[in-house]
């Protein structure tokens, strides 16, 4: 009974997975043709001021008045950013891939088979380089931004009408990643197990 409900689980995970993968596809063509419009489109596409309410620089953010024109994007900066979303949108899509090894066998029945061991350690790698493309992505982001201040216009009290400070640093991926290679032990010492009982009987 229990493995009839964890091969009807692993199922129905797996047709979401593949429902997501098609999203991330679409997510991935639509960051590449942005990123190439923006590099390889001649003139200018973006507007000469940027108009907003806040700006984020690193984990401090400024409250602008309404109407606020702070600066102006380069192409060059957006592309970078576009292309460093593409590769994150590559590694999901892989880390997807991993997934779904572990969830076919599993819906046919087979829990410890050895496969699943070696997805689950490629998907703590997957994850594992995904925070640090994020943590480098992050970087660029500010890195953008901080491109297209007019950092005179940043001191006039006019224009700065708040300031708040936060913390967004996270290793949440580097647990997440190491709990993934916990399993895919766990996993080929069940494999195992499986294997021996199988060859006694």
């Amino acid at each position: 009974m229990k493995l009839e409900k964890m091969k009807k689980t692993a199922g129905i995970l797996y047709t979401i997975t593949n429902i997501l993968r098609i999203l991330v596809i679409i997510a991935f063509v639509v960051v590449i043709l942005a990123a190439a419009l923006f590099f390889f489109t001649p003139g200018p596409m973006i507007p000469e001021g940027i108009v907003t309410t806040s700006l984020s620089i690193g984990d401090v953010t400024l409250h602008l008045a309404e109407g606020a024109a702070v600066g102006t994007i380069d192409k060059t900066q957006i592309s970078i950013v576009l292309a460093f979303a593409a590769v994150i949108l590559l590694l999901t899509l892989y880390g997807m891939r991993m997934v779904k090894q572990v969830l076919q066998p599993m819906k046919e029945g087979r829990p410890f088979d050895e496969s699943i061991a070696d997805s689950l350690r490629r998907l703590g790698h997957v994850v594992l380089a995904s925070g640090i493309v994020s943590c480098v992505l992050a970087y660029l982001t500010q890195w953008s931004m901080l491109g297209v201040i007019d950092y005179k216009e940043l001191f006039n009290p006019a224009l700065v009408i708040g300031v708040e400070i936060r913390s967004s640093f996270s290793i949440t991926f580097i647990f997440v990643a190491l709990a993934l290679y916990l399993m895919s032990y766990v996993f080929r010492y069940g494999s195992e197990l499986q294997r021996e009982s199988d060859e006694t009987l």
